[in-house]
Parts: C-alpha cells; structure tokens; sequence
C-alpha cells in the first residue's frame, strides 16, 4: 500500500525514497542542468504532462538530486483552491527557506504608499518582483538553489508573472528551478499559455514532456508495487488501458491480487476509480471525504467537523478509513492525487457543494484569527451563492480585495472586486465596487477589461443619476491620455460636471483638468482646442488651490503642465516643476518629487540651459534610488541620455539609451518603448550604426495598431 501510494501522490514537502520507473532520460537531463546552475548558468526546467504522468515525481527526484550536490531546495505548489492568497507558491517556497526564522514574505511584498501615477502604481508590483528575486538569489549562496514550483497549472496570474521575471534574471546566478504544469489545462488558462509563451523566448528554459511508460515499464511499476513480478498478459493488459499513466497504473496496482478480470477492476477515467473506491467506505467516511474534497486539498480536521456536524473522534475515524482505502495519505491527512480530489467533489450535488461552502464561511468567521482569513472567507462566502449570505460575501470580497492590491496582486484583487460587484444587490454599491474592479484592472494594465466596468459603472451611474459615480467613474482612466478614450472621456466628464453642485469640490477639480487634457489631446494642434483646454487647466488649478486638496492639487498640476509643454510655456512649465518638488518635499511624496523634478529637467533642456538641467540629475538620481521603481530608472536613463547626446559623449548617451531600452522591455512599458528605440535610431543615423541588429533598433511594433 506505501508503495502505490507514493506513485499516486499528488504533492510533497520532501522527496520519497520511492522507486522512479522510466523516467532516466529525463533524470540525466535533470542532472545536468543542476550541475550547470552550480557553475553559475541559471536554469530552468519545465515539466509537462497530463495529469498523473509522474511530473511531481520527478520534481521530487530532482531535489533529491540537488541535495546531493549540496544545493539548497526549496518547494513551493500552486493550489486549486481560489481562496489561496496571491503568489501562493512564492509564498511557501520563502518560508521554507526561512528555516524557522519567521515568515519574510509580507517584508518582500509590503506596498508602498500609493503613488499618483497609473503607471507608477503599475510599477509597484515589479518592485516586489525584484525583491523576491533578490531574496532568492541571495539564498542561492555558493553552493546554489533548487526552487521547485507544482502545479503551475493552478498558480495566479501574479506568480506566473513572478516566475517569468525570475526566470528573466537569473543568468548567471546558482539557481535552478523546476516548474510543473498539466498540458492538457494550458488551453483554458490564459495566463498560464501566455506565461509559458514568454518562456519559450529565454534561453535558460528546457522543457521536458512526460509521455506514459512503455509495457516493460509498466511491468517494473507494478513489480515494484506488488513485490514480485506481475504475469506479461496482465501487464499487458494494464498498459493499454492505463496508456501507461503511473496514477493510473497505480491505482490498480492494489487490485491486481484480488481478481483476474482486469476489464471489469480497471476504470476508464480516474472518476470511475474514485467512485468505486469511494462505494467501499462507510456513509459517514464518504461525508466525509466529499466535505473534505470540497473544501481544499489539505483536511482540517476541525473545519470538517464543524461543516459536517460530526465530533472530532468521528472525522478521524473515517479518515482512517479513508486512508486504508487509498484515497487520502495516512501521514498528513491530504487526497493521494489532486485528480482524486476532483472525482470526489464532482460526486456532491450543487446544493451540497453551496452548502459546504456556506458552513465553512461560519466556522471560519467564528475563529479568533477571523481577520487573516480574507481570501478564504471571500472565496467560501463567494461559492455558497446563492444560497449563502451576499452581504457577508461582498464584504469580505471587497476586504480580501484591498489586501491583494495591497501586495501588488493586482490581477486577483480585480477578480474579487468584480465577483463582489456580482454579489452586490444595491446599484450604487454596485458601481462603488466596478470602479475599484476597474482601478485595479488599471494598476494591472488591464486596460481594455478596465474600461469595460468603467462602461458598467457609468451604466449603473447614469441610471442612478449620481454625478459623484460618474465622475469617480470617469476619472478612472486619469493620466492615461489614451487617444482612443479621450473623445469618451470628455463627454464623461462634462457629463458629470453637469451633475455635480457648482460649488468648489475636488472631484470637480479633478474633472476640469482630465478635461483640459481630453480637450488638449482630441484637437491635436487646433488653436481653439489649446486655447480651452489651457482655460481648462487654469480653472482646475485655482479651484484646487482654493481646496487645499493635494489630490486635486495633484491633478491640477499635472494636467497645467500638459498644458504648457509647447514652446511658449516653458517657463511656466518649469515654475510648476519648481512647485511640484516643494509639494513633494513638504509630503515626502517622492513620486510628485520625481515629476517636478522631470519636468523641470525638460523644461530648462528647452530653453538651452544645459547647465542647469544637469545640475538636476543627481537630486533626480536620488529620487530614484528612493523609490526603486523601474518607471523611474527609465527616466532618470532617458535623461542621462538625452545629456550625454547633447554634450558629444556618444558612447556614453548608447549606454543610457540601452538600459533605458532593456528597462522598457522587462517592465513591458509601451510608453517608454518608442521613445528608447527612437533615441537609439537618432544616436545611430548620426554616428553610425555598429550592426545589422543595431540598425534595425525600431523593429517590433507591427502589434502594435496605428491610432
């Protein structure tokens, strides 16, 4: 029974000892890539196969193969449980290099104060990107690292975009990591497809396709489950209808002394197996093992004893039946494959399911450590619809939402906000929680799926005639100057200022400066249009002035220097330079510091004073350094470069204008892109381009569709 049992697992903490059948190809190459990650060439192995194939077996061979080379390993596993927190497998592979010493991933993960640009804001979260590979690369040491990531099949958007920056930046670090994944799921998971196309293009990735085990091997399988060899026909027999999956093959290795009609012992799919070995159990253990199905991989004793109304000596009862059977692991009380997991909740009826979930939600809201628990509330509160409490589920939606975005898990925290939104009876509530869905969708660079709940905000809000709605609607996009949204926009925002009391408000404030901005940018160079948008500017800025309200200061501002930026408003624009570095000094607000200190960089390179624009990059350096954000390092790059150009030092300005171009591509920053290829193909016409792939700097916006 051990035996089988190890060859149907679904995850570990550590490796077994158990006997790897067939896999030695794949081994060698396991091998050799490990060896080369201790010489300081990062690696990266993806496993694929459809599920039960053996991927997390040969994970586990690969630590026991690092370990042997003196590698430090680490497990971490993605988990199909939509109450997981964000970047869950991260999460578990830092705590287990911890060894003991305390959790260190809410320090990597901590936000910063909320920065007032959209793409500042989106930026965030490639912060705690490097510094979970920071943490990473320093826990390599000399000796190296193993990272093992299951089941990537299930892993959040954030951790998949977390593995493609880490993969990104290993080069020529001792890092190896092992990455499973089903195959057979990558056509239903978007993120997971793009992910993986992304890993295609780096050179660091091998992948490795685990197929079924050949007749012979299957042979050895059940030899060394049985102990002793199995007749060739009945080998046979179990190959061609297993496919030579090791679950599958597993799973009927405990029968095979017990009867000699394979046809009738062996199950077309993994659910008929689940199902017959389920029928076997007592009524109370198969209760139990559904609840347990239901609710997560893992069984908490206690939990399922509160959902199913039995005491505790019962649930352990029927555990132990349970793993007599087979289906779950005697030691850690966990479903021996994930698949079992699968069959046996597909064996609830709906009502079953919706009513798990609604006990579940009560029990844990009636723990002390309630708090803490957001995402799992959420997601139990969230499955018991409709027949669990919606109030109680858009609560605590909106709770675990706010707490993604505040770890920079931008894409979860959407996805919350929009089942709350879902949940939510009241049509202001409604909108309330679309307009957060939206920002966050933003912060995200969700920009199309962004302005579809802004279209269903303004919807919500026209009908309710509620001109605060509209307008925090509209000004969801704010400083995206989108010339496909802009014409939208400004009918947005006159809109609602026609709903919105005449008196001074910030929102009204906020709603004459994006308007100056969509007037600005939907007229080009059309006099008439510059002149009232600078109306516009003007406007917003006395009013916000008049408040006091640095949010409306803030807009007003920015969009007074959109509408400067020719010629004519230099001076101006650097006077507002000037103020914007005093607001930010005065709040340590080093994002508004940045800005005017930017601005005023440009504005003095205007007017020719070179001077007094380099006399600005080291306070701007400084800046920077502070907020260790990639946005920012691009400007300081693109500054530094445009510098060094206008002073002759040529070589000097290709350096920066490459780093500018490298940091635009890693954080996948469209905005700074063009302006980087367009510096580098200007240094290029005039000095001489130094190759083929030099010459050819602008390539690769054929995606990329002309306004």
């Amino acid at each position: 029974m051990r035996g089988r049992l190890d060859l149907m697992r679904g995850h570990a903490t550590k490796p077994d000892t158990a006997t790897l059948v067939g896999r030695e190809h794949e081994c060698d190459r396991l091998r050799a890539a490990l060896a080369a990650a201790q010489r300081g060439q990062g690696q990266v192995v993806l496993v694929a196969g459809e599920p039960g194939i053996g991927k997390t077996r040969l994970a586990e061979e690969s630590v026991l193969i690092a370990s042997g080379l003196g590698m430090t390993t680490a497990w971490g596993r993605a988990v199909d449980d939509e109450g997981s927190p964000p970047f869950w497998p991260f999460r578990l592979v830092v705590r287990s290099l911890a060894a003991g010493d305390g959790d260190p991933w809410l320090g990597l993960a901590a936000s910063q104060p909320e920065p007032a640009s959209s793409e500042l804001r989106a930026q965030e979260r490639f912060r705690v990107f490097e510094a979970v590979t920071a943490h990473l690369m320093a826990a390599a040491g000399e000796a190296g690292l193993l990272l093992v990531l299951d089941d990537l099949q299930w892993a959040d958007v954030s951790s998949l975009r977390l593995l493609v920056h880490l993969v990104r930046a290993v080069g020529t670090a001792p890092i190896a990591v092992v990455g499973t994944y089903r195959d057979t799921e990558t056509g239903s998971r978007e993120a997971l497809r793009q992910a993986l196309g992304e890993l295609a293009r780096e050179p660091a990735v091998t992948r490795l396709r685990l197929v079924g085990l050949t007749e012979s091997q299957v042979a050895e399988q059940l030899a060394s489950v049985a102990g002793a060899p199995v007749p060739a026909e009945l080998a046979a027999a179990v190959s061609r209808r297993s496919q030579g999956n090791p679950f599958f093959v597993g799973e009927l290795a405990d029968t095979l002394p017990e009867t000699g009609d394979l046809a009738h012992v062996l199950p077309d799919g993994v659910r008929d197996a689940v199902r017959a070995r389920l029928a076997t159990l007592g009524q109370c253990t198969r209760t139990v093992v559904t609840t347990a199905a239901i609710l997560g991989t893992a069984v908490d004793v206690v939990a399922v004893g509160h959902v199913t109304e039995l005491g505790p000596a019962e649930v352990l009862a029927a555990l132990d039946e349970a793993a007599a059977a087979g289906v779950l692991h005697a030691e850690r009380w966990e479903f021996g494959h994930d698949l079992v997991r699968d069959a046996a909740r597909a064996e609830a009826s709906r009502s079953v399911r919706l009513d798990v979930h609604r006990r579940m939600a009560e029990y844990l809201g009636g723990l002390t450590d309630a708090d803490t628990r957001s995402a799992e509330l959420a997601h139990h509160w969230l499955e018991s619809l409709p027949l669990g409490d919606p109030a109680q589920a858009v609560a605590w939606a909106e709770r675990a939402a706010r707490e993604a975005s505040d770890q920079c898990a931008w894409d979860e925290a959407a996805e919350l906000y929009r089942r709350a939104a879902e949940a939510a009876d009241d049509p202001a509530r409604r909108c309330d929680l679309l307009i957060a869905c939206a920002t966050t969708r933003l912060h995200a660079y969700q920009v199309a799926a962004a302005h579809e709940s802004v279209q269903e905000a303004v919807r919500l809000a026209r009908g309710l005639a509620d001109g605060a709605l509209l307008a925090r609607a509209a000004l969801v996009m704010e400083g995206m100057n989108d010339l496909t949204l802009v014409s939208e926009e400004r009918v947005l925002c006159e809109e609602a200022l026609a709903l919105l009391p005449e008196d001074d408000s910030p929102l009204r404030a906020r709603l004459l400066a994006q308007l100056s901005v969509d007037h600005l940018m939907s007229g080009y160079l059309a006099v008439d249009t510059a002149d009232r948008a600078g109306e516009l500017s003007r406007a917003a800025l006395t009013m916000a002035e008049r408040l006091a309200d640095r949010g409306a200061l803030r807009s007003a501002l920015h969009a007074r220097q959109i509408a400067c930026s020719g010629p004519d408003g230099v001076h101006e624009r650097l006077a507002l330079g000037d103020r914007f570095v005093a607001l930010g000094v005065a709040d340590n607000d080093d994002v508004a510091e940045m800005w005017g200190r930017l601005w005023r960089f440009d504005a003095l390179m205007q007017l020719g004073d070179l001077d007094g624009a380099e006399g600005v990059l080291a306070p701007l350096r400084s800046v920077v350094e502070r907020l260790r954000l990639p946005l920012a390092s691009w400007h300081l790059m693109r500054c530094h470069g445009a510098m060094a150009f206008t002073r002759g030092r040529f070589d000097e300005a290709q350096s920066y204008g490459d780093q500018a171009l490298a940091l635009a591509r890693r954080g996948d920053h469209l905005g700074g892109l063009l302006p980087s290829q367009g510096f580098l193909a200007l240094l290029g016409t005039l000095t001489g381009f130094t190759g083929e792939a030099a010459s050819r700097v602008l390539d690769g916006w054929e995606h990329v569709r002309p306004v």
